[in-house]
């Protein structure tokens, strides 16, 4: 019998069924903290107290339901795959989702300015960048200095990078130009203060700690223990996490009355429906119809 571990492999090295595209970087990760409590069990002995175990482990990280849900809806896929594809189990133990509480899952520009204020630079900049072109976090964080145009006016982001497999051409306002113009100036001088750096710089945000390992690398966590802290100095909710700056991005966009399809594309979403879920603000034309039976009675 196949242990967890292996199936694990298994599964992330089969494409999405949907799209035949790779796992996501978020699978990989919630599955690899899976593997850590259950690697060398094999998969038809992962028992109900298992499963018990370790989500409750994981909601003692205090998460928000829809991260919470996360671990769940892997560790489903998972199990799902090792019955339905590989035949090893005919028993999937039991988990239950948690509600998810939604709140207006973007910022005024009061309050991006105030996390903006709190951040340190790096995590500044990168919310910074996601707030203005809508990027998403990996595609941020992950952002090559050759895939920045050589006039520093677009970013061109190959299909492999996307979640909807698609090629994206993102054009850099001003604000953004500047973000991008800063990171640019910072590598040269990392470069030329650290010697063993010149020319293998890749990314763009990239760590300048006075630590050997991390310098010139990108940034692994942005939500961590500095983000949340920035968070709550910032008197923003709990929760509030990188994401959040691609939902701002859409609703600022709608409220000032951008075209939803110039909207979709700017931000890469594939359908208008996918945008939609990110925009929460009503379109200034909705507002004016809204008023149109103000008078009736």
């Amino acid at each position: 019998m196949m242990n967890f571990k292996t199936v694990v492999e298994e599964y992330l090295d089969t494409p999405t069924t949907r799209k035949m595209q790779t796992k996501s970087e978020t699978a990989h990760r919630r599955l690899n903290e899976m593997c850590k409590a259950w690697g060398e069990i094999p998969l038809d002995e992962i028992s109900d107290k298992h499963v018990r175990d370790f989500f409750r482990g994981v909601k003692k990280k205090r998460l928000a339901g829809g991260t919470y849900n996360t671990y769940v809806t892997y560790y489903r896929a998972l199990m799902n795959f090792g019955m339905d594809e590989l035949n090893l189990i005919r028993y999937v133990p039991k988990v239950k989702s948690m509600p998810e509480h939604r709140r207006n899952e973007f910022l005024e520009p009061e309050e991006a300015k105030r996390l903006l204020e709190e951040l340190d630079p790096i995590r500044r900049d990168l919310a910074s960048m996601c707030l203005l072109t809508g990027l998403r976090k990996t595609n941020a964080t992950n952002l090559k200095i050759d895939q920045v145009s050589k006039c520093g006016s677009f970013i061109k982001l190959p299909g492999v990078l996307m979640k909807n497999g698609s090629p994206l051409e993102v054009t850099l306002n001003d604000a953004a130009k500047a973000v991008v113009k800063r990171r640019l100036d910072m590598v040269k001088a990392q470069e030329q203060r650290y010697p063993y750096l010149r020319g293998k710089i890749e990314h763009l945000f990239v760590q300048d700690s006075g630590n050997r390992k991390l310098n010139g690398r990108p940034i692994t966590q942005m939500c961590n223990d500095t983000w949340r802290n920035a968070v709550e100095r910032a008197g923003l909710p709990r929760g509030t996490c990188v994401h959040h700056m691609r939902h701002t991005f859409a609703s600022w966009h709608k409220r000032q009355g951008t075209d939803p399809d110039v909207i979709r594309q700017l931000g890469g979403w594939e359908s208008m429906r996918s945008m939609e879920q990110y925009s929460h603000v009503t379109a200034p034309e909705v507002k004016i119809a809204a008023g149109n039976i103000d008078n009736i009675i």
